[in-house]
């Protein structure tokens, strides 16, 4: 459904033919642009010491995009990849609100029939305080984990190390710090959370999560090892401690089994809208322009803004939860 609604949406005037996609009028054969690397027509002239104009979004003349074979009428704007995502995405986002209406109507009825089993209802006022105290936190955690994302590589490519970039090796080496250090905490996180307390677990990620994402304003490699070692450790704790405390709030208070897996489903359907909203924000200020040393600019702002939200998130930990 999504690929259908998409595809309508984006490509209304698609070519009627079935043949491949390619340039008419004798301009067939291309080759690349000297110098950018991009694919130009045979038919453009070149001077000796520069290639001929490229189109900057896909490598061709600006008039070539216009006469696409089969589809002459298709402008160039009708392929520009802002749309594209935009109407997939709509599609996308209309088939999940209609199965999660399909699903909800689902549940509605077989939760009638289990009208009047007390703690099995679901307009439980004590309940639903639990779940907002509970969603508000994995919420504001899960947002603060997705901003980590979209800007990982640029911000470690922009490091200088002995007075180069960082390379691609280099940067390798950084995810695969965070990634073995989440194997190898995870393996005993579950069990040390419940020693010392899923609120102290939940505590002890937000602090962590915060050094890690403050590291990436340093510029020694140190440094920023110690940080992909911290955030990958805070990470077991980020999928363990939240719902471990749930879990046993919920079962202390005796509710039924079907009102924790709507939580949980809830849950993870607002960890979707978190990703969304991350990559907005992270895109956001990140384009900002600041001087050497300023704040919430860059491709390290991204990090510094989750410290904001784990420090909500710890601050609704020490206020509601028991």
């Amino acid at each position: 459904l999504a690929v259908l609604v998409g595809g309508a949406i984006a490509l209304p005037s698609a070519p009627a033919s079935g043949r491949r996609l390619g340039l008419a009028r004798g301009e067939g054969v291309g080759r690349r642009c000297i110098g950018y690397g991009k694919l130009v027509t045979t038919g453009e002239r070149r001077d000796r010491e520069g290639s001929p104009r490229c189109h900057p979004g896909f490598g061709l003349p600006p008039s070539s995009l216009e006469r696409l074979r089969g589809g002459g009428g298709i402008a160039a704007g009708a392929w520009s990849p802002d749309k594209v995502f935009n109407a997939y995405f709509g599609g996308l986002a209309l088939a999940v609100v209609g199965a999660r209406g399909l699903a909800r109507a689902g549940t509605s009825k077989s939760s009638s029939a289990k009208e009047g089993n007390g703690k099995d209802a679901g307009s439980d006022a004590e309940f639903k305080s639990l779940q907002t105290k509970f969603l508000a936190v994995f919420w504001l955690f899960k947002l603060a984990d997705w901003l980590h994302g979209p800007y990982f590589y640029e911000v470690y490519a922009s490091k200088m190390v002995n007075g180069v970039p960082m390379s691609q090796e280099t940067i390798a080496r950084m995810f695969l710090c965070g990634f073995a250090s989440s194997m190898l905490f995870g393996t005993f996180a579950g069990s040390l959370v419940d020693q010392m307390g899923r609120k102290a677990g939940c505590l002890v990620f937000a602090v962590m999560y915060a050094l890690s994402a403050l590291s990436t304003r340093s510029s020694s490699l140190a440094m920023l090892v110690a940080g992909r070692v911290l955030g990958g450790t805070a990470t077991s704790l980020l999928f363990s401690a939240p719902e471990a405390w749930f879990v046993g709030e919920h079962q202390a208070k005796g509710y039924g089994g079907s009102l924790l897996g709507g939580a949980f489903e809830l849950a993870y359907f607002g960890d979707g809208i978190m990703a969304i909203l991350a990559g907005k924000l992270a895109g956001l200020v990140a384009r900002r322009k600041g001087g050497k040393g300023a704040w919430l600019c860059g491709p390290s702002s991204p990090f510094e803004l989750s410290v904001l939200f784990l420090t909500m998130g710890a601050a609704l930990i020490g206020l509601s939860w028991g």
